[in-house]
């Protein structure tokens, strides 16, 4: 969406919206963006304590910090390890636990979801300014979000039809469209088995859909782990 949308603001047409760092290529006075899953991109195989919590990296810098309720997190994550890791896939990766048994697991399920977020919260004043963005209420009001990121980043006069047009772009039906025919070219964007849905990176898009996946005891017990251990600083208590 925030890709689409400087596409469309700075007049850029053959971009390719998953490497947003080409904006900044294509258009000087653009902001440079890097989009980053942090820990080189493996804390879904980690253990809490391999997590990093070094973020001098982030100093001097804008972090917009994306997160979502962990209990709908964690059933994405799932989703993601069982179906569409390619690491799993081709076997170089074991993965064969059911989603119950997965919520217990010491490696990349709540125990590491929950330092994750923790030590963002302890590390939030490293970055110059850290705008927290949460996935709920992008959901409740997209245009309104992406306006709030659009501000952070110090980027004006974005017109009305500019946000208009990037929502609708990136409205879940539409990405979900766009995967099924491969519009991107790219296994960022692409199910795992297109006779599968819940192998597709736009999956449900639901918040709260947790409840489809998990039983009443799993749901109490994400529901104590959040209440106990994690920072009050996402507003998920």
């Amino acid at each position: 969406m925030l890709a689409k949308a400087l596409a469309l603001h700075y007049g850029l047409e053959d971009i390719d919206l998953l490497k947003i760092e080409q904006i900044s290529e294509a258009c000087p006075g653009a902001p440079r963006i890097r989009v980053t899953h942090d820990d080189n991109g493996q804390a879904l195989w980690c253990a809490p304590e391999q997590l990093s919590t070094n973020k001098t990296i982030y100093k001097g810098k804008k972090v917009v910090l994306l997160v979502r309720d962990l209990r709908d997190a964690i059933v994405s994550c799932y989703f993601h390890k069982s179906k569409r890791d390619k690491r799993v896939q081709k076997g170089t990766m074991s993965f064969k636990q059911d989603v119950s048994s997965y919520l217990q697991s010491s490696v990349g399920s709540v125990d590491t979801f929950i330092r994750y977020y923790n030590i963002w919260a302890q590390n939030r004043h490293v970055p110059s300014d850290l705008l927290l963005l949460r996935y709920e209420e992008l959901k409740e009001d997209p245009a309104r979000e992406l306006c709030r990121v659009l501000d952070f980043l110090n980027i004006k006069d974005v017109s009305d039809d500019t946000i208009r047009q990037a929502v609708e772009f990136s409205s879940f039906d539409n990405m979900q469209k766009m995967e099924v025919e491969n519009a991107f070219r790219s296994n960022r964007l692409r199910p795992g088995d297109v006779s599968d849905p819940e192998s597709f990176k736009v999956r449900k898009g639901k918040v709260g859909g947790y409840s489809d996946y998990l039983t009443a005891e799993d749901i109490d017990y994400l529901n104590r782990k959040i209440a106990i251990e994690l920072s009050p600083f996402y507003g998920y208590k």
